[in-house]
């Protein structure tokens, strides 16, 4: 293959891979044309052959329209992400609460990259508002990749913890000391990374979760973690769909009773498999069965609502919802005085 014969086939794979795809076919015109803006001469047999070449080795499909006037060419590695996917991927990343800025714009990038230039121009002129607040640890992503080590070694974690205090500047827990604990999962919940695990500093050995962006110092150990932690990683799915944003509590079954305009509600917080059942002798209440923890945002959750969704079982469960409110309307009485 002459020199020349060599650059237009790689400028028409390039033209292909960067400016094609599935959504914006072009046509032998449409590569001719761009080939001769580069300055390489192209001649339609010559480019129809390195189109063949191309497809051969299955990186571009053409559509089956027998008129080569008509015929339009694409750019395919294997299976495609498209230019709505990848909004979808991009809309993902922007509105991850758990990447910092940083982050988010750098993960952008290289997905514009892989995708080519006319998906990557595409992406940087979209522009979508997400009512998120960014957290500002950039070793969140790298913090969950020693994590799913370790838990996939069976090894236990080191790290320190912290909160923020009143000014935004961290506070250390356990005096800046190390934790150790054993990793039972890596939880993604209300646009946040838990790591859930049994602290070992802890004399009764509690298990806890931690948010994964407040950790500090993370690294994984060669000590093998206990069998009560194996056996932990067993309830992990029947616990995430009981619990509320991480803040434990007892645990019930609970009997919700509500009125028909929040069957909706019940669906988004507990999945759309959720049993619903009409309340015998009680027109337009309906009632739902599910697992609960009595928390504070469980409590919150439920007095979102109003008067549209009730505890109708176990009264204890009940009565502590009441308790709660019972207390902070007693506050708000003092307050007004």
């Amino acid at each position: 293959m002459e020199k020349n014969d060599k650059a237009r086939a790689v400028l028409v794979y390039q033209i292909l891979r960067d400016e094609s795809g599935e959504e914006n076919r072009l046509s032998l015109k449409d590569i001719i044309g761009k080939i001769e803006k580069k300055g390489i001469s192209a001649e339609r047999r010559a480019v129809t052959r390195d189109i063949a070449m191309l497809r051969e080795k299955g990186l571009c499909r053409v559509c089956d329209d027998t008129d080569w006037r008509t015929k339009r060419y694409w750019y395919e590695d294997r299976d495609p992400l498209t230019d709505t996917e990848m909004n979808i991927i991009t809309d993902a990343i922007h509105a991850s609460a758990f990447l910092d800025e940083k982050s988010s714009e750098k993960i952008i990038a290289k997905i514009g990259r892989l995708a080519g230039r006319r998906v990557q121009q595409a992406m940087e002129k979209r522009r979508v508002e997400f009512n998120k607040t960014k957290h500002k640890n950039p070793s969140t992503l790298p913090n969950t990749t020693v994590i799913n080590s370790a838990i996939s070694n069976n090894h236990t974690l080191m790290f320190n913890y912290f909160k923020l205090d009143e000014n935004g500047k961290r506070d250390y827990a356990h005096d800046k000391k190390y934790y150790e604990a054993e990793p039972i999962a890596l939880i993604f919940n209300d646009d946040n990374y838990y790591l859930r695990a049994i602290d070992l500093t802890d004399a009764t050995f509690t298990v806890k979760n931690f948010r994964v962006d407040r950790l500090e110092n993370v690294s994984e150990t060669l000590e093998e973690i206990s069998a009560r932690a194996k056996t932990e990683r067993l309830g992990v799915a029947s616990y995430t769909r009981r619990s509320f944003k991480m803040f434990g509590g007892d645990r019930y079954t609970a009997e919700l009773h509500f009125t028909k305009d929040a069957v909706n509600y019940i669906y988004d917080q507990f999945g759309e498999k959720t049993p619903i059942s009409k309340v015998r002798g009680k027109e337009g209440l309906y009632s739902a069965t599910v697992e609960v923890e009595s928390s504070p945002n469980f409590f919150a959750w439920l007095f979102t609502y109003g008067d549209k969704i009730d505890i109708a079982y176990p009264t204890v469960l009940r009565s502590e919802y009441q308790e709660r409110v019972e207390e902070v309307l007693e506050m708000l009485k003092e307050k007004a005085k």
